[in-house]
């Protein structure tokens, strides 16, 4: 015990110790910028110092002295950039010398302010709001889109507009997305403009007439750019009968997952056909069940009236264990004999893949892809050569035998490989298909 207190006051006298050195070459630092009249940094430096040992008068000492020689700095440089006819560049000034009065507060240091730099500063970042906001209009209407888009949300989020301010500069944002949007529309890029004018939907606010306009907007792209998907029925492995049997849990409760979640919610520009009709079709075209490729899908295609089609196929699965640890338990007999058996743990991982292919209405097969699943769960069980109901065994010992729980183990898994297949192939199809639209 001694020891241990040894080392503990030892290891605080070396942490003290190491504070103090890195407080000394702080302040050290700050002591060259100063020299160097690059006095914004040397205030960052003796604050930095002030943070490692707060004791440090001399650092104090030259943040008081300094910070006024940094913010006199950054006031001049302001009224530079005035007489320049840049209040944007002034702005950053006054907000440069904000920063540095936060950062002397916050290690107990209060530099003093011209006695009327807030109504300057108000001034200046009122006049470099309106800078930005005229600036903004000028680009858009010259479509550069991403800098007039830049320039307003600057205005709104850099120079503490009032609400009047905050309000113009994002319905100049709307109008932005909506011109964007349009000139996107009118090169028949459907999806670009789309996504720029659902941008004006996730605005905090916008004005009813630049929302109604990016609205109307959205509809006229579906319109034009939306295609029809029919996705066939997953289907098993070609394969012994053995195999399909296999995969015959997997196929049917994967096809649910993706029925009940990715293809009830296409997204934009995706038409999905249902399920039934898809059957129907294969059904009727002799095909059910069968391994068919583009050329048969671009045939149900045809039937289906469909833009193109997705024919899924699980390809392989497997189930591993690892991490698995034995112990041998002792227990007795229900007749009073010693024996043991040996606990197992560890996790099971069940593996799985598809085959996506997608294929247009002539037969083209624009997608031929590999997609995996995975799915893994813990496990617990026991093992006795003889028969486990022999043992006596205790309220839990007995779930390691139990097959229901065991299968419970393994569903925990199978389930978690279903909804993550599901998903991987969904990426794939509508990643695939979105493609093909402009």
């Amino acid at each position: 015990m001694r020891s241990l207190k040894a080392i503990s006051c030892s290891l605080l006298i070396l942490a003290v110790l190491g504070g103090c050195a890195s407080a000394d070459k702080r302040f050290n630092q700050g002591s060259e910028m100063e020299a160097k009249g690059q006095y914004e940094q040397a205030v960052m430096r003796y604050v930095q110092a002030l943070e490692k040992d707060s004791s440090l008068d001399a650092a104090r000492n030259r943040l008081i002295e300094v910070g006024d020689l940094a913010i006199i700095d950054q006031l001049a440089e302001a009224d530079s950039w005035i007489s320049r006819s840049d209040p944007v560049k002034a702005a950053d000034h006054y907000r440069r010398a904000d920063n540095v009065v936060t950062r002397a507060r916050s290690v107990g240091v209060r530099l003093a302010l011209p006695q009327d730099y807030n109504n300057q500063r108000r001034d200046v970042f009122e006049n470099a709001f309106e800078n930005l906001l005229a600036h903004s209009a000028m680009a858009r209407e010259q479509g550069r889109w991403q800098e007039s888009l830049a320039s307003s949300q600057r205005a709104r989020q850099d120079f503490e507009p009032t609400m009047d301010q905050r309000n113009r500069a994002l319905a100049a944002e709307a109008a932005v997305y909506v011109g964007w949007s349009e000139s996107e529309y009118a090169r028949e890029h459907w999806r670009s403009a789309f996504d720029i004018a659902a941008s004006v939907q996730q605005m905090e606010w916008s004005p009813a007439t630049q929302s109604a306009l990016a609205n109307e907007l959205m509809e006229d792209c579906l319109d034009e750019g939306e295609i029809d998907l029919i996705v066939l029925p997953l289907q098993p492995r070609t394969g012994s009968n053995r195999e399909r049997s296999l995969d015959r849990d997997l196929v049917a409760q994967t096809e649910t997952a993706l029925w009940h979640g990715p293809w009830r919610q296409p997204p934009p520009f995706v038409a999905m056909h249902e399920p039934l009709g898809a059957r129907d079709l294969m059904s009727n075209a002799g095909i059910l069940d069968g391994d068919y490729n583009a050329g048969t899908v671009a045939l149900i295609l045809r039937l289906a009236e469909a833009d193109y089609g997705a024919h899924l196929q699980i390809i392989d699965s497997e189930a591993t264990e690892f991490d698995v640890k034995s112990q041998t338990k002792n227990v007795r007999t229900r007749d009073g004999r010693n024996t043991n058996f040996v606990k197992e743990v560890g996790q099971r991982r069940i593996q799985a893949t598809a085959r996506v292919v997608i294929a247009d209405g002539f037969g083209n097969e624009i997608a031929n892809l590999i997609v995996a699943g995975s799915g893994t769960s813990k496990f617990a069980r026991g093992v006795y050569s003889g028969d486990h109901r022999d043992l006596n065994l205790g309220a839990q010992q007995v779930d390691l035998f139990d097959r229901l729980v065991l299968e419970d183990q393994e569903q925990a898994a199978h389930m978690e490989l279903v909804h993550d297949l599901a998903a991987n192939i969904a990426d794939a199809v509508y990643g695939q298909t979105l493609a093909q639209v402009q």
